[in-house]
C-alpha cells in the first residue's frame, strides 16, 4: 500500500501540473482509498460499535465516489478491507446489493 500511495501522489501531481483535472480527481479518491485501508490495520476486534460505524460509513462514501471513476478493482478491494468490522447482515448485504454486480462488471470489461 505504501509503494501505492507514493506513486499515486506522484501521479496526482502530475496530473495537476499538466492541468489534466478529471485524471487527477481520479488518483485523489484512489489515494483517499489507499489511505483508509492503512488506517483498518488494527485488529477489527479493538473497534468500538461507533468506530465499526463511522469506518462503515467512510467505507461506503469510498465505494460510490470509487464506482464513479470506475475504479471497481478497488472498491472491491475497500469491501475486503471492511469485511471483518461489518455486522454478518452487512456483509451478506454489501455481497448481495453490490459486490456480485461489479464483479459481473469487471468480468465483462
Amino acid at each position: 500500500l505504501e509503494q501505492s500511495q507514493m506513486l499515486l501522489e506522484r501521479s496526482i501531481w502530475c496530473f495537476e501540473q499538466t492541468d489534466v483535472f478529471e485524471l487527477a480527481a481520479k488518483a485523489r479518491i484512489h489515494y483517499s482509498s489507499i489511505l483508509f485501508r492503512q488506517e483498518l490495520q488494527p485488529p477489527s476486534d479493538e473497534k468500538s460499535a461507533n468506530d465499526r460505524a463511522v469506518i462503515e460509513m467512510r467505507a461506503a462514501q469510498l465505494i460510490e465516489s470509487l464506482t464513479k471513476e470506475g475504479l471497481f478493482f478497488e472498491a472491491l478491494n475497500i469491501c475486503s478491507s471492511v469485511a471483518p468490522f461489518l455486522s454478518e447482515y452487512a456483509k451478506e448485504e454489501l455481497d448481495k446489493r453490490f459486490i456480485r454486480k461489479i464483479r459481473l462488471v469487471v468480468r465483462e470489461d
